[in-house]
């Protein structure tokens, strides 16, 4: 599958003071915009996954809000 680096969407690794919005805001990121991020400080542990498509990575950050039983 070949990634489209002009638009994927990102989840993050969730924190102990994590709200939704910061694992997962649902817009689309580009390669630019995630180098400038790791320019800032972010760390490739920060993030939990890389998909191609918004419902997957809604899934996944789902996923991760009822594993870790967080209902924010």
């Amino acid at each position: 599958m070949k990634l489209n680096l002009n638009k994927f969407y990102v989840v993050y690794a969730l924190t102990k003071y994590s709200e939704k919005v910061d694992v997962f805001d649902g817009r689309p990121t580009t390669i630019t915009s995630l180098k400038n991020q790791f320019r800032g400080g972010l760390e490739p542990k920060d993030i939990e996954g890389i998909y191609t498509t918004k419902k997957l990575a809604t899934s996944v950050a789902e996923k991760l809000f009822k594993k870790h039983s967080i209902k924010r």
